[in-house]
Formats: C-alpha cells, structure tokens, sequence
C-alpha cells in the first residue's frame, strides 16, 4: 500500500473518534515565557553496559546520524528525519506526563533529534511494544493542527486529512517519518500531529500548547518507553518549544542512579562556580543548516599528556556535502573516530600501555578490552581539545570504564570505536559526570564542567 494512504487509513478511526469528540485545533502556542525546571534521566541499563550490543548499538546509530546529514543536503522532503534508538544497548529515558489530566509516560531523551512522539491509543502496530500509550480522547487539552498552522510546516513532508471538517486549511495535520535514509523503510513513526500540555518534574512544571506526534504506527528500535523526546536543535523539539536559554545534564556513572536534566534558569551558568566551566562555541553544517545536531569543533587528542599528531582536517566538514564534522549525542553509547584519529590515539594508548598491537583477547581490532588489571592500575590519561581552548580531561571511567565484555566477564573496554564515516561522534559514557550545558542564547555555546568542580 502506498505509504500516505496506509497512513490515512490508520488514522481514519482515530480521527473520527477525536472530532465526535470535539476535540479542538491547535498549534504551537506565542513564544511562552522561558521555561524553567528539572527532570530526571535514566539509564535503559541500569546493571551494566553490554559492551557487544553497545558497539553495534553505536556502529548503527553512527551510520543513520551520518546519513542524515548527507542525504538532507540533496534530497527530497522527508526522505530522512530522527534517529532510531535500539533497545538495551545505554540510552537514557525521560518521564513526562501527558494530557489533562495527565497521563504518566516515558520516552527516549535524544539530543540528536527534535520530533516528540508517543504513541497513541491501542497502537497494535507501534513499537515499543509493551509499554503504555496516550488516549487523547481522555484528555481535555488535546487539540489537533490544521493543515495550515505553521507548526505543520515545521515536518518535513506533512499530510493532510480533512475528516474533522472545516475548511481549506483547517484538516488534520499527519507525517510519516522515516529514519535514517529512505533506502531503510522499516525504521520509521506515522500518525497525527496534535498539541497537548506536557508536565515535568517532580514539581510537576506543566507547558500548554506543546506540539508532539500522536503516533499511530511505528517500526525499529525505540527503546523501552512509549517514544521519544526530541532535545535537538530543530524548531519542534521540546527545547525550542519551551523557548528555553540553556539546559543541561549530568549523566551519572552510577548506572542505576538518576541523571539530573535542568532547563532554564536552572542551567545557569553564569553565578555561583560558573567560572569553573570549560566553553567552546556551538557550530552549524555548513551545507545542511536545519540540523538538530549539537555540533562541536574537536582540535585535538592527548595521551599520557602527549598530543597525539592528527592531520589537521580530520575533523572537519567536507564543504561541498556536509559530511564530517563532531557531534555531542547523549543518543550513542560509545564514542566514534574516524581514521586516521582512530588508529593514532589507538595506537598511542596501547604503547603507553606496554602493547604492540590490540590485546590478544580482543577479536576485532577496533574492540580493545582489558582483563585481569587490579583496581589500583593506572592508565594514561586522555584529553580533548576544542575550539577557545576548552580541554576535557577525562577520567579513567569516561574512556576505559567497566563493561560485560564479549564473554560475559566484566572488563575494562575503550569506550572508543572506529568511525565508519567522516562523522565524529562524542557518545554518552565519555560524558559521564561531567555537567554539560547547551547554552542556546546570543552566541551559542557548548559548557562542560569537571566531576570534581
């Protein structure tokens, strides 16, 4: 069936059942007054990081993040949108209550996506399967928006239905979105596109008017929750819809505690020890502008207080395509390289370690594992370097932290893996305990602070 009439004919049932309801039309609301509270994050895997599925999880992210990026340089509409998160393999979720009165749900918290979606009604045919979905006809602030609100034209490709009535203009706005490139048709979220009032934290901070997609189908990995909170920079996600300044995390590397998520005032930066934050600028694709990535520029790597001699250039953008380019994602587990940084910093690591090549229990060479070291072993140390002299020294648990290695057996794996693409990718465990902040006002910037500060 083609893809926007097997849309539509999901939507039907749904769709009536909401205008026999009355269900009003909405939008996204004026530019509210800048939000202002605190959230939690938490870990998919609370009892330890798989490291096989966390290098497959990354690998597969890495090539739909890259792909993205190219593709929407030249091609149509909608041919790519989000990013598929996969069950098991370190994502965080982020609770959230939905409707009036509000229904308790979590979602995916990705950094590197701006649509928030949840699925909606029964949802036979939607994955997550298992978890809880919204019924926005048990809801009293749940609205549609038409076809010619300008929240629509936000989505890349929208539909439009007119089985609510109205007139030009006024049908329901639907999407179908498909992740990654279109050559992958089974990684994708359909449905209606609607305004609801979302509540955050444990003061319960509710937001009107916030646009999401009720989701009516869905295929791929999206984690545990019933979909996903879009915290990038495009102009649907829940960041520029709350038009907040700044927010910010601390991922813990204490897997089965929360991680604190502040937005607002909350993410302040500038009294108290905010002199003790690190700053480089936040940069944009040259190509592809509308990218909801947070984008970085990487100069260096240090070891053991060695600057490791990467070709200048390897962390660039590529001009004419948009390829390339350094990524902050709290969405990928693992850190991703490019070569020749890759093999250099490898390679650097391991002679500093007393290795010749990749430890013999290692059975790909880019999968290094350590074994049988003792609590008190030391290890280099490794250090980033950005743009405006910002250095993020790293400790031992951000780069060689404890893992279930291949075997089952816990062991110390680099949280590093080599980048199939130009893309780099700074993955959430080489975050851990650093307080990170995406200060979006003026000139924007990225801030990270030290686990000790």
């Amino acid at each position: 069936m083609d893809t926007k009439l097997g849309a539509l004919a999901l939507m039907l049932p749904l769709l009536l059942l909401l205008s026999a309801t009355r269900v009003a039309y909405g939008g996204i609301q004026p530019t509210p007054p800048p939000a202002s509270f605190q959230a939690a994050l938490v870990r998919i895997e609370p009892a330890g990081i798989n490291y096989t599925r966390a290098v497959q999880r990354s690998r597969s992210r890495l090539s739909m993040l890259a792909a993205r990026a190219v593709s929407n340089a030249g091609a149509a509409p909608g041919e790519s949108a989000q990013t598929p998160l996969k069950k098991g393999s370190g994502d965080y979720a982020m609770s959230f209550g939905i409707g009036t009165p509000a229904t308790g749900l979590s979602g995916e918290a990705d950094t590197g996506s701006d649509l928030i979606w949840t699925k909606c009604g029964a949802c036979a045919r939607c994955s997550p399967r298992g978890s809880p979905s919204y019924y926005p006809t048990s809801s009293s602030s749940a609205a549609f928006v038409a076809c010619g609100d300008r929240t629509c034209g936000e989505l890349p490709r929208p539909l439009c239905s007119n089985v609510a009535g109205g007139g030009s203009g006024s049908g329901n706005c639907s999407y179908h979105y498909a992740y990654g490139n279109a050559r992958d048709t089974h990684h994708y979220t359909e449905g209606i596109l609607m305004t609801e009032t979302f509540t955050f934290g444990d003061d319960a901070a509710a937001f009107p008017g916030i646009a999401f997609g009720c989701t009516l189908r869905s295929e791929g990995g999206f984690g545990t929750g019933s979909g996903l909170v879009g915290l990038g920079r495009g102009k649907l996600s829940l960041v520029t819809q709350l038009n907040v300044e700044a927010f910010g995390y601390r991922l813990s590397s204490d897997l089965s505690a929360p991680s604190p998520i502040s937005f607002g005032s909350l993410a302040d930066v500038t009294g108290g020890n905010g002199d003790s934050f690190m700053s480089t600028p936040l940069l944009t694709n040259p190509v592809v502008q509308d990218l909801p990535f947070y984008y970085v520029g990487l100069t260096g790597i240090s070891v053991g207080g060695k600057l490791v001699q990467i070709p200048s250039g390897t962390f660039s953008f590529d001009r004419s395509t948009g390829a390339g380019g350094v990524i902050f994602d709290s969405g990928t587990t693992l850190t991703m390289l490019p070569d020749p940084a890759y093999t250099l910093v490898r390679d650097e690591l391991l002679s500093q370690m007393g290795f010749q090549k990749p430890p013999p229990a290692a059975n790909d060479d880019d999968l290094i594992c350590f074994t049988g070291g003792s609590s008190t072993t030391t290890f280099p140390s490794m250090v980033l370097h950005f743009d405006g002299g910002a250095d993020m020294d790293l400790s031992t648990e951000n780069y060689l932290p404890q893992m279930q290695g291949q075997n089952g057996e816990t062991a110390r794996c680099w949280s590093v893996v080599k980048s199939s693409q130009a893309l780099t990718i700074i993955g959430n465990i080489m975050q851990m305990d650093f307080h990170v902040v995406f200060d979006l006002s003026g000139n924007a910037r990225m801030l990270f602070q030290p686990p000790t500060a």
